[in-house]
C-alpha cells in the first residue's frame, strides 16, 4: 500500500455467502466490509460533489434575489408612476375647480347687477287739504344707471279739492257722490302737477327715451260722512306711474317737505315690465284642400263679380278679381305680383300653390284675406316664429368641466385597472 494513499469504508451489497470477498465475509453473513486504500485523486472527486451541490444553490439564490430586485424595481417604478398620476390629477381638478369657482363668481354680480325694471304705480294720490309748498325726491333707473333728484314743487301750484256744495234737492247718496268725485278732482289734478314737475326735472334725462311719468285714473271706494251718517262711495282718483323703478326697491318717492297734506293713505305696487314681443309670424294663402286644384267661376253667391284679397291692413291689400275659368294657382301668383309692386314683399310657391308673406309680420298687425267666389276653396295660416334660445355660457363652461372631470378620473381608472375601463 502507498504511504500517500488515504483509506475509506466501502460497504456494499452482495447477494450471498459466496460472492463475499472480504475478511470478514464469513462473519458480517451477506454483508461485507474491508478497508481498501483510495488515492488523493479519489479523494477530491468525492469531496467535489458537495462542493457543486453548494454551488447551485448559490447560483440559484443569486437568480432568485435578481428576480426580487427586479421585482422591488417594477414596483418602485410602477408606485413613482401612479404618484406623479396621482399628484397630476389632484392639479388638474384644483385648476378645473378653481376655474368652475370664478366662473359662477363672476356670474353672481352679473346677475344681481341687472334687476327686473319696470315702473311704480303710486296711487291714489291723496285729495290735497291745503296749498303750499312740496319737495319730493324721485330716483329712476335711465339707461341702466340711477338718476336721483330733488322735485319742488312752489307753493299755489298744488289747490285743494273743491268743496261738494248741496243742493236742497239733493239726497244723501247724491250729496255723498258730490263730495267723493270733488276730492277724485283734487287728486287728479294734483297728480297731474306732480308728474309735469318730475318730467321737467328729468327733461334731460328723458330726451332720446320713452320715459316719462302718466297720471292713469284710480277707481277708489271709500267712506263718505254725510250728517253722520256713512255712505260708501266710487270716485276717480288720481295716479301716478313711474318708470324706470327696479324690483323690490321700494317706491321711487320720497316726500320731503309736504305743505299740501292728504297723503297718509297712499299706496303703490311696483308694475313688471310688458312681455317681450315675439319674432312675429309667418302668413300665407293656399288650398283648403292639398292637392285638390279649384278654378274660379267669376261670381259671387249673389251673381255679382268674385274678389280675392290678401295683404296687411294699413299698409297694402291686394285685391284680385279672377276670370271664369282661372285656376287657383294662377290668382296667386296674380296676387304675389300685386303685393310686391306695392311694397309688400310676397313670394309665390307654384310646386305647392302657396302664396307667403315674406317677411315676419309683426305683433299687432293685422292681415285681411278674403275670398267670394263660388268656385274657389282657400285657406290662410299663420305659423309664429319661434325664438332663439341660446345656451347659457355660464352652464356650458361648468357643463365642460364637469365632463373633462369624470373623463379625467375614468381615464386614470382606466390605466390602474391594465386597461380595462371600469
Amino acid at each position: 500500500m502507498n504511504r500517500h494513499a488515504a483509506h475509506r469504508f466501502f460497504v456494499a451489497r452482495n447477494d450471498g455467502p459466496a460472492n463475499c470477498t472480504g475478511r470478514l465475509g464469513e462473519e458480517m453473513g451477506a454483508w461485507s466490509a474491508y478497508i481498501q486504500p483510495c488515492s488523493a485523486r479519489d479523494r477530491i472527486d468525492r469531496e467535489r460533489v458537495p462542493n457543486e451541490e453548494t454551488h447551485d444553490e448559490q447560483k440559484h439564490s443569486a437568480r432568485k434575489a435578481m428576480t426580487m430586485n427586479r421585482i422591488r424595481s417594477d414596483d418602485a417604478k410602477f408606485a413613482d408612476h401612479e404618484s406623479r398620476a396621482t399628484m397630476r390629477s389632484q392639479k388638474l381638478r384644483v385648476f378645473l375647480s378653481a376655474m368652475c369657482l370664478a366662473l359662477a363668481c363672476c356670474a353672481v354680480p352679473a346677475a344681481a347687477a341687472d334687476p327686473v325694471i319696470g315702473s311704480y304705480e303710486y296711487s291714489p294720490v291723496g285729495p290735497p287739504k291745503a296749498t303750499g309748498k312740496m319737495v319730493i325726491e324721485v330716483t329712476i333707473i335711465v339707461n341702466g344707471a340711477p338718476v336721483t333728484k330733488t322735485v319742488t314743487i312752489p307753493s299755489g301750484d298744488i289747490k285743494p279739492s273743491p268743496r261738494a256744495q248741496r243742493l236742497p234737492t239733493d239726497t244723501d247718496d247724491t250729496f255723498a257722490q258730490k263730495i267723493a268725485d270733488a276730492r277724485g278732482m283734487g287728486s287728479q289734478a294734483k297728480a297731474a302737477v306732480i308728474a309735469a314737475a318730475i318730467n321737467k326735472a328729468f327733461a334731460t334725462e328723458f330726451k332720446g327715451t320713452d320715459l316719462t311719468v302718466t297720471t292713469p285714473p284710480v277707481q277708489v271706494t271709500g267712506p263718505v260722512n254725510v250728517g253722520g251718517i256713512i255712505k260708501n262711495v266710487t270716485s276717480q282718483y288720481g295716479g301716478l306711474i313711474i318708470p324706470g323703478v327696479a324690483e323690490n326697491s321700494g317706491s321711487p318717492i320720497k316726500f320731503k317737505e309736504n305743505g299740501v297734506v292728504g297723503e297718509g293713505g297712499n299706496g303703490g305696487r311696483f308694475l313688471p315690465p310688458p312681455p317681450k314681443k315675439s319674432n312675429g309670424s309667418m302668413g300665407s294663402l293656399g288650398r283648403m284642400i292639398p292637392g285638390a286644384e279649384t278654378v274660379s267661376t267669376g261670381v259671387d253667391s249673389d251673381g255679382d263679380p268674385s274678389e280675392v284679397e290678401f295683404g296687411l291692413y294699413g299698409v297694402y291689400v291686394a285685391d284680385f278679381m279672377p276670370s271664369p275659368g282661372m285656376t287657383d294657382g294662377a290668382i296667386l301668383e296674380g296676387l304675389a305680383a300685386l303685393l310686391n309692386d306695392h311694397g309688400v314683399p310676397a313670394y309665390y310657391d307654384a310646386a305647392n300653390v302657396l302664396l307667403s308673406l315674406a317677411n315676419p309680420i309683426p305683433d299687432g298687425q293685422y292681415v285681411i284675406w278674403g275670398d267670394t267666389d263660388t268656385g274657389l276653396a282657400y285657406t290662410f295660416a299663420m305659423e309664429g316664429l319661434a325664438a332663439a334660445i341660446p345656451e347659457p355660457p355660464l352652464v356650458a363652461l361648468l357643463g365642460t368641466g364637469f365632463v373633462l372631470l369624470v373623463g379625467f378620473e375614468r381615464a386614470r381608472r382606466c390605466r390602474r385597472a391594465g386597461g380595462a375601463l371600469i
